[in-house]
């Protein structure tokens, strides 16, 4: 993937990302049932672009996963990813790996 690539992915994602964080607070601390159901849509729908983006991209894949991304500890890996309190970890972290890997991209154009 080239610079503009990464920077685009890494818009998305961190689109997902405060939506996820806006959403998971809301279905947890609404103050009544429908602010709770909203919040819950909010976050599902951040989570399943984020999710797409990723698998569409393998190379951000392979940051989500390491090298194991075809082997049962990737799948394994993935579907904790999936899960709400483990996406609230670890997208940050690829946030940052991802800003990582534009960082180094800036550096080699210099």
């Amino acid at each position: 993937m080239n610079k503009n690539e990464w920077e685009s992915i890494y818009r998305i994602l961190d689109g997902c990302n405060n939506d996820f964080q806006e959403g998971y607070r809301m279905s947890n601390q609404g103050s009544n049932d429908k602010k709770r159901k909203d919040g819950k849509r909010k976050y599902e729908s951040a989570m399943l672009l984020a999710k797409t983006n990723i698998k569409n991209k393998s190379e951000v894949l392979k940051l989500l996963l390491g090298e194991n991304i075809e082997s049962i500890q990737g799948a394994i890996n993935f579907a904790e990813f999936e899960q709400p309190k483990w996406f609230q970890r670890d997208l940050p972290r690829l946030l940052a790996k991802i800003k990582g890997k534009i960082s180094d991209l800036n550096n080699e154009e210099s």
